[in-house]
């Protein structure tokens, strides 16, 4: 069997970019670089984030499922803290 590896004694550096890499689409800003099984393909796409926060009440407990943006928590005395996601 012959030797396929490509090792980076072989490949000099920045050699390897978009180009070479035949991504079947363009990229926007904040996309990944994500492989898709059904076409064997390497593409550009948005990653999905969800979280569950739970916020502990004093009878009961409420979960919230946040994907995106800024949570204002107010405190007792009135301020807001921002937790970013």
């Amino acid at each position: 069997m012959a030797n396929t590896k490509v090792t980076s004694r072989v490949l000099a550096d920045d050699a390897v970019g978009l180009a070479q890499l035949n991504i079947s689409n363009d990229p926007s800003n904040g996309q990944a670089l994500t492989y898709v099984t059904s076409s064997n393909d390497l593409q550009w796409a948005t990653i999905s984030v969800s979280q569950t926060l739970t916020v502990v009440g004093r009878s009961s407990n409420t979960n919230i499922t946040v994907t995106s943006g800024a949570i204002a928590v107010e405190t007792r005395s009135g301020s807001n803290v921002n937790v970013g996601v």
